[in-house]
């Protein structure tokens, strides 16, 4: 910010000029202040009358201080990530040449950091549009331009950007995970509902089709299928006997074989209309109190013919198994 070097008299070197960016400060032994700025120069004779002993250089280019760091805010263990510039420049050259001192820089960089950690401070982590207000107004804070104008600086512009710090980010991101997770069970869970109800509705379809044995081989094993097939072809070969003893028990009262077949097939409606699962078995025993009085006698020949059919179905059923 400032250099200094003793005058230096020569009768035929000129003196130094000051620049747009460099101001020169004379100093005598009676702390006597020269300034001299945009380009002007004092004469030899004029550093020689005067008795300038140190000639000030001090830059007038704009500066800048820089903070970046964590902060705390108002909740422990959530800092803010802030970087705040502080953008000044030198007004009076000859109030800095007076109070100057080596640390100076340091200590106005420490006097803003100061600022920004009570800034951060005072409000949470959802707050942080708040911070960089607070943090930006600081260039009408009197307390804070009047820091810099007891040293012939003045404060231009803060330049502020507030965001999460890194642990606040990663805390964020498990919270946005867990809720992408818990969202993602619920639509797999309703889901696989609608898929479940999809496929209730499928197997009863099948169901009423071709009843419970069929619904039950949509999703069986190999083994489940084998079994199921063997229950089916044991029921209906039960079947089949029962059907022949109702046979021999009608023509052995008196009936005819026309008399059992209606009766088989009153069972069998019976079966269907009182089960609605189609296949399974029933319980019911058949009642013979409804056999109406024998309409002819028996016949030997047509029986023996139906036992025939009978056992010929029982082979082939043999052959499937």
């Amino acid at each position: 910010m400032i250099r200094s070097e003793q005058v230096k008299r020569s009768f035929f070197e000129q003196p130094p000029a000051s620049t747009s960016m460099e101001a020169l400060v004379y100093v005598n032994q009676t702390n006597h202040h020269h300034v001299l700025m945009n380009g002007d120069r004092l004469t030899r004779s004029e550093v020689r009358h005067g008795k300038y002993h140190t000639l000030y250089r001090v830059d007038m280019s704009p500066k800048k201080i820089e903070v970046r760091d964590e902060f705390d805010s108002a909740l422990p263990g959530q800092p803010f990530m802030i970087q705040a510039k502080f953008y000044y420049e030198v007004t009076n050259p000859e109030t800095l040449v007076s109070k100057y001192y080596e640390n100076l820089p340091i200590d106005l960089a420490e006097k803003m950091v100061d600022e920004v950690k009570k800034a951060a401070e005072t409000y949470t982590v959802e707050e942080k549009i708040r911070v960089r207000e607070s943090i930006a107004d600081l260039k009408s804070e009197m307390s804070v331009t009047d820091l810099f104008e007891d040293y012939g600086i003045r404060l231009k512009e803060i330049s502020v950007q507030v965001d999460y710090s890194q642990a606040v980010k990663d805390d964020y991101a498990k919270l946005e995970a867990e809720k992408r997770n818990n969202l993602m069970k619920k639509e797999l869970t309703s889901s696989r509902i609608d898929a479940k109800v999809s496929e209730i509705d499928a197997l009863e379809k099948v169901a009423q089709r071709y009843g419970v044995t069929g619904a039950l081989l949509v999703n069986a094993s190999e083994d489940e299928i084998n079994k199921i097939i063997k229950d089916q072809y044991e029921r209906s070969r039960q079947d089949q006997e029962k059907n022949e003893q109702t046979i021999r028990e009608t023509v052995a009262k008196g009936g005819n074989i026309d008399d059992a077949l209606e009766l088989i097939e009153a069972i069998n409606k019976a079966k269907n209309s009182s089960n609605p699962l189609g296949n399974q078995r029933i319980e019911q025993q058949p009642t013979y109190n409804k056999i109406e009085e024998p309409k002819a006698s028996y016949d030997a020949d047509a029986l023996q013919k139906h036992m025939a059919r009978m056992e010929e179905k029982e082979e082939s059923y043999n052959r499937g198994e």
